[in-house]
C-alpha cells in the first residue's frame, strides 16, 4: 500500500513538473501576443470628425 501511494505521489510531482515546464515555455509568447494585441487594436477608435 505505501509503495502504491509513493508512486501515485511521484507520477503526480513528475505531472506538476511537466505542466511546469509547459507554462514556462508558454508564458513568454502568451504575454508578447497579449501585449501585442494591446498595443494594435484590431478595431483602432475612428478619427474625429471635422
Amino acid at each position: 500500500m505505501r509503495r502504491t501511494i509513493e508512486q501515485g505521489a511521484s507520477t503526480l510531482m513528475w505531472s506538476v513538473r511537466m505542466i511546469g515546464i509547459a507554462l514556462a515555455f508558454l508564458a513568454p509568447w502568451i504575454i508578447a501576443l497579449a501585449a501585442g494585441i494591446g498595443i494594435n487594436p484590431r478595431n483602432p477608435p475612428l478619427p474625429p470628425s471635422s
